[in-house]
C-alpha cells in the first residue's frame, strides 16, 4: 500500500452533495486526516477565488490545505501562504477559438473576480453563478481582450458531441479542450492540468504524485486520477473515469470520499 501524504479532491459530483454543501461526515473524515498528517486539498475548475470563500459557507475553511483551481492553472496553498498563475488563455486564441463555433448554438462564458460573463443567460451560466456565489455579466469585447485561465462553453447535453468534434479540428498550439459537465465544455492551455497543478503542490512540500490520493468523477479528473498514487473514482463517475480508476468508491449523494478517507484511515 502508498503511503498517502496528501488527499486531492474534486468537488462537483465527488465532495459536495447534490445541494452543493459538504456533508457532515465528509467533513469529519477530512478533519481527521489533517490530524492523522495528511494534507487535504481542492482540485477543481473552478475559481480559486470563488472556492475560497465557499469553503467557509461549507464549513471546511479551517481543513483545506491548498486548492489547484481552474484545471492547475491556478494554484493557493494556505500552509505555505504562495500562489501562482500558470498559463491563460490568450485573448487571440479565444478569438479563434470562437470563430470556430460561429454558427453552432452554443454559449460562451468567461470567469472574471468580478463575475462570470456571459453571452446570453442559460441554465449553465445560472448555476455557476449560484454555485460560485458569482453574479452574471455580459461578455464583452473588453472582457474578450484580456487572457484568461480558460473559456467555458455550454450547451445542450445532445450537443456536446458536436462542441467535441469542431474542437478536434481546432489547431492551436498548446491548446485542448474537455467536457467537465454533461452541459459544461472547457477549453484551456493544455500545459495545465489538475495533476501539474497537484505536482507542483506535492514538490513545495518534499514528495511526489505517488503519494497523493486523488478523488474524482469527471474527464476533467482522468489526468490527475492516472498520475496520482491512487486514483479514486466515485461510483456516480463518468464512462472514462470510471474505467481508468485504480479503486472506485460510492457515490457523491452516499459520501464516497468520506467511505474512503476512513478506510484509510483505518487500516
Amino acid at each position: 500500500m502508498k503511503t498517502v501524504k496528501m488527499i486531492m479532491c474534486d468537488l462537483d459530483g465527488t465532495l459536495l452533495t447534490s445541494a452543493n454543501s459538504v456533508s457532515d461526515r465528509t467533513k469529519k473524515a477530512i478533519k481527521m486526516a489533517r490530524q492523522a498528517g495528511i494534507y487535504f486539498g481542492i482540485a477543481t475548475g473552478r475559481p480559486p477565488y470563488a472556492v475560497s470563500e465557499l469553503i467557509k459557507i461549507w464549513g471546511i475553511e479551517e481543513d483545506i490545505d491548498c486548492i489547484v483551481g481552474f484545471n492547475g492553472a491556478q494554484l493557493i496553498d494556505y500552509t505555505l501562504n504562495e500562489s501562482r498563475l500558470n498559463y491563460p488563455l490568450s485573448s487571440a486564441n479565444q478569438l479563434e477559438i470562437m470563430k470556430h463555433y460561429e454558427n453552432e448554438g452554443i454559449n460562451f462564458m468567461l470567469y472574471e473576480q468580478d463575475g462570470i460573463y456571459t453571452q446570453k443567460v442559460d441554465v449553465v451560466s445560472e448555476r455557476l453563478s449560484c454555485n460560485n456565489r458569482l453574479p452574471r455579466r455580459e461578455l464583452t469585447d473588453e472582457i474578450l481582450s484580456h487572457e484568461h485561465p480558460k473559456l467555458l462553453i455550454s450547451c445542450p447535453k445532445e450537443k456536446m458531441a458536436r462542441v467535441e468534434e469542431v474542437m478536434s479540428q481546432i489547431h492551436i498550439e498548446n491548446v485542448r479542450g474537455v467536457h467537465s459537465q454533461p452541459d459544461l465544455f472547457e477549453i484551456f492551455d493544455a500545459r495545465n492540468s489538475k495533476s501539474r497543478g497537484i505536482e507542483q503542490i506535492a514538490r513545495l512540500h518534499g514528495f511526489t504524485l505517488d503519494h497523493v490520493m486523488a478523488f474524482g468523477d469527471e474527464d476533467n479528473d482522468l489526468e490527475m486520477l492516472k498520475e496520482c498514487g491512487i486514483g479514486v473514482v466515485m461510483a456516480n463517475g463518468s464512462q472514462k473515469a470510471l474505467a481508468i480508476a485504480d479503486e472506485i468508491t460510492a457515490s457523491n449523494l452516499d459520501d464516497g470520499v468520506a467511505q474512503r478517507i476512513e478506510a484509510l484511515l483505518n487500516q
